[in-house]
């Protein structure tokens, strides 16, 4: 990389090891994310297919299955292009004297807090489509019922909850760092809710 720059533009120095190191680390993490997000994208296209080229007419709930695949599928996406502008934005940092440091910080803020929100809504309507698979086949099941409304609300407050450490974070990057605990606030509803919708789907298939 020149010394030497236009005029008016910031002098450019060669990039350092660990500015390298850092730039691969951040390809290598695009370059993953875009795969399992390719995956993502395909089996959602044929979940939308399937109930597309499904016999008319489409009940409701069909119909709103569709438009909650639909906007996983919107978030998903959203998600992936958000994260690769994120490190984009960032790579500025990276250099000496950065002139717009102040607006750059501010930019990575917001994609931070949208990132999060993004993410979580993801886990939250993937769980609600499971959630309603297992609830259509227990109709006059009380129990059942209750027992999965109670995942919901698990679900949705753990993701809630785990979107409000992230969004912390963001604003407060000098907070102390509970990495583990934001995680459990997360995985831990969402695992629960899925054993127990899968699981009833799998006893009422048997």
């Amino acid at each position: 990389m020149s010394s030497t720059t236009l005029q008016g533009q910031p002098q450019s120095l060669p990039l350092s090891s660990s500015d390298l190191y850092i730039i691969k680390t951040w390809m290598l993490q695009v370059s993953i994310s875009w795969v399992l997000c390719g995956i993502n994208v395909t089996l959602v296209l044929t979940i939308l297919y399937a109930i597309l080229s499904q016999p008319k007419p489409r009940s409701k709930p069909k119909l709103i299955i569709f438009a909650l695949v639909a906007l996983m599928l919107i978030l998903t996406i959203g998600s992936e292009v958000l994260h690769t502008q994120y490190l984009l934005v960032n790579i500025p940092e990276l250099g000496y004297n950065v002139p717009n440091i102040a607006e750059i910080e501010q930019q990575l803020m917001d994609l931070g807090i949208t990132i999060a929100i993004f993410q979580r809504l993801d886990y939250a309507i993937g769980d609600v489509i499971v959630i309603w698979r297992a609830w259509i086949l227990f109709p006059g099941n009380r129990v059942v019922k209750g027992i999965l409304t109670m995942a919901f609300i698990a679900s949705f407050v753990g993701a809630g909850t785990d979107a409000g450490f992230a969004i912390t974070a963001v604003l407060h990057p000098g907070s102390p760092d509970h990495e583990r605990r934001d995680i459990l606030a997360l995985i831990v509803p969402l695992l629960a809710t899925n054993i127990i919708a899968t699981g009833l789907i799998g006893y009422k298939a048997w």
